[in-house]
């Protein structure tokens, strides 16, 4: 059965051979490390330390995937207050942990002689997760809230680019390794329910909904390694982001807190390591098992008043975003179609 080597980033097409019974398994290897006596091999192996692109046959190769998995988010942020300049008023710190959500999407990844583009796209839903605010004023009495989520709705795509160099190229197992850069977009939004303020009921958190969300460009490197059977990927990339969070209440009735707010800070970064396995099970199918972790952390934003602030009231407080943090691990399955 011939497979597709998915770490051949070559313009020419390479094949691997996976022989019929333990006879054919005693192979001779010549200088270049290939095998030259495997009929299915022994065609390619000529020319595999040759210049990929030498024949000028540009035919991309590469996989869509189907993929689906479970995913835990924690949204934290802390906003200092201060009534004039220099003088404090209070600080404004908020978590949503346990944020559980099911994931359904499709990642995918094209190559062309060296180059290659690989990206994702998801969408996510849960109805689980703890939400926690402190408010503590400038004599430092503070006051507690606490509220379940109704659901969550998640949206996140990748789109990149890179050039993958072969450090070990040959019949039976290929290493890479490359930079890639391109642009990312995640997005959260948590609904509220069952809000409890000091252990009273508190109906402003009834429909409260807080979006989060992260946008901008991205740099890293990937790591790749094929058998015949077998492909592993691990990654990490850097991101420079925007980010932009709101509370958006649903009743215009309820008089303004301080949830009626849009955040907003250009000084943010994210951390993210990816890991996946992929096993071929038939000549053009592939299964595999994805690992994903993110830490991204906002620094030194604003805060500003939503329209529903009465009109003619003027402010008095000058708020400021001290930091703001998204932890997210992930676990994917991905059914995927080689070509």
């Amino acid at each position: 059965m011939k497979i597709r080597n998915y770490l051949s980033l070559g313009c020419t097409l390479t094949t691997l051979c996976m022989v019929p019974n333990v006879a054919d398994a005693w192979w001779n290897y010549g200088d270049d490390g290939c095998r030259t006596n495997d009929t299915c091999c022994n065609d390619y192996c000529s020319d595999w330390n040759a210049d990929p692109c030498s024949n000028w046959n540009f035919q991309p190769k590469g996989n869509i995937d189907l993929s689906g998995g479970y995913r835990q988010d924690e949204l934290k942020t802390k906003v200092v207050s201060f009534s004039s300049p220099g003088v404090f008023a209070g600080t404004d710190k908020l978590r949503i942990k346990d944020i559980s959500i099911w994931e359904i999407g499709g990642r995918g990844r094209v190559s062309l002689c060296n180059f290659y583009l690989r990206g994702f796209g998801y969408a996510g839903w849960g109805s689980h997760g703890k939400y926690t605010e402190t408010v503590t004023d400038a004599v430092g009495d503070s006051f507690h809230s606490k509220a379940h989520v109704k659901h969550t709705r998640t949206q996140d795509a990748l789109i990149g680019a890179g050039y993958m160099y072969m450090l070990s190229d040959c019949c039976d197992s290929s290493w890479g390794i490359g930079p890639v850069a391109g642009w990312s977009y995640a997005q959260q939004r948590v609904k509220m329910k069952d809000g409890f303020t000091d252990g009273q009921p508190d109906s402003t958190f009834d429909g409260l909904v807080y979006k989060n969300r992260w946008s901008g460009p991205w740099v890293g490197v990937d790591l790749a390694y094929q058998t015949c059977d077998y492909t592993i990927n691990l990654g990490y990339e850097y991101h420079w982001t925007r980010w932009h969070a709101e509370w958006l209440l649903n009743d215009t009735d309820v008089t303004p807190t301080a949830f009626s707010d849009l955040r907003r800070a250009k000084n943010a970064y994210g951390n993210v390591v990816y890991l996946d396995g992929y096993w071929k099970f038939m000549s053009c199918w592939e299964l595999g098992l994805g690992l994903r972790f993110q830490q991204w952390c906002a620094r030194h934003g604003h805060l500003k008043p939503k329209s529903l602030t009465p009109p003619g009231v003027p402010l008095t407080e000058v708020d400021r975003v001290k930091h703001a943090n998204w932890y997210s691990g992930e676990v994917t399955v991905n059914l995927g179609y080689t070509f």
